[in-house]
């Protein structure tokens, strides 16, 4: 119908206001350095401080977000039964970091022992993480330095399913080794 704009047409539209007005391409991926814990902490509520066993040093982790790939672009991935646009939704939503890792892993560096007792604890027995999911890697990483900070012995995996977010997430475990 004359005058209707498709959905495509927002989230392209959308991305170019958030991109400052430049094409999705032309912004290119960004590379961003977080600090933990946060300047403004993230409160939870009910929750004393005071009680909770906090790091001394600060964890700084740099990650990179890869760019979205333009809504109008063809799927890599397309399937007669149109999957491709699926797979590429999934796999945009993984190469940018997502602002409830930011909020957690801030959560995480001031009340490690609100996940699991053990991570407020400097211990001896070693610890197995895995983030399912991980996109840029962050909440992983931030986990991995906490516990390296308080000698506490860890594997920690990151996984996540979709080829370009594995590259960028591997990129991103490399630059913060």
């Amino acid at each position: 119908e004359a005058g209707k704009v498709t959905s495509d047409e927002l989230v392209d539209l959308a991305g170019r206001i958030l991109g400052g007005h430049a094409s999705i391409e032309e912004a290119g991926a960004i590379t961003r350095e977080f600090v933990f814990p946060l300047a403004v902490p993230v409160r939870v509520p009910d929750i004393d401080a005071s009680t909770h066993q906090s790091v001394s040093d600060t964890i700084t982790i740099t990650l990179r977000d890869d760019p979205l790939p333009p809504s109008d672009k063809q799927s890599e991935a397309s399937t007669p039964s149109g999957a491709g646009a699926s797979q590429d939704a999934a796999a945009a939503v993984g190469v940018q970091t997502w602002g409830a890792a930011i909020v957690v892993s801030d959560v995480l560096v001031r009340y490690p022992s609100l996940f699991h007792p053990t991570l407020g604890l400097r211990t001896e027995t070693p610890l197995r993480i895995a983030e399912l999911g991980a996109g840029t890697g962050l909440l992983g990483m931030v986990a991995a330095r906490l516990l390296q900070q308080r000698d506490t012995p860890a594997e920690v995996v990151l996984t996540d399913y979709h080829l370009q977010v594995l590259r960028n997430l591997e990129h991103n475990v490399q630059e913060n080794r």
